[in-house]
């Protein structure tokens, strides 16, 4: 078999053409996860959020929380007329499958006990929703479980 220019022609074309079939059936094979699926509703209560966000302006009203050995405890303003409702997110931004949302049920104290065992290793964004007398708060922040 003779190679010529013809011959040469034809196998760059059959190889990029093979390397264009292998990157679309790659992407197509690409997991992606959003940041959230009702992203554009979030988005229409936006100030909603800013409003909530304003209410935790000083530490009296924050949630505070400490990562223990086996645990994570979430220590919420005390009141003594009011208890906390709302939810607890661990929001992870690599896999959305790891993302945990728990209601909150605090003791007497009010605090909440969450197991460590039910999250992975890694970075997550603790977000915290919560309603106490008559008013709605939220507040998040970064963590990494180790």
């Amino acid at each position: 078999m003779k190679f010529n220019w013809g011959t040469g022609i034809a196998i760059t074309s059959l190889l990029f053409m093979s390397f264009i079939l292998m990157l679309v059936v790659k992407t197509y094979q690409q997991k992606v996860d959003l940041v959230s699926e009702d992203y554009y509703n979030q988005e229409l209560h936006f100030q909603e959020k800013i409003n909530k966000m304003n209410n935790v302006r000083f530490k009296k009203d924050k949630v505070l929380w400490k990562i223990k050995e086996d645990e994570i405890v979430f220590q919420f303003p005390i009141n003594e007329k009011f208890i906390p409702t709302g939810t607890i997110e661990f929001f992870r931004p690599s896999d959305s499958e790891k993302d945990l949302k728990v209601p909150i049920f605090t003791d007497k104290e009010n605090k909440q006990h969450l197991r460590k065992e039910l999250l992975s290793h890694g970075l997550y964004k603790v977000k915290i929703d919560w309603k106490m007398d008559y008013k709605e708060y939220y507040m998040e922040e970064d963590v990494f479980i180790q």
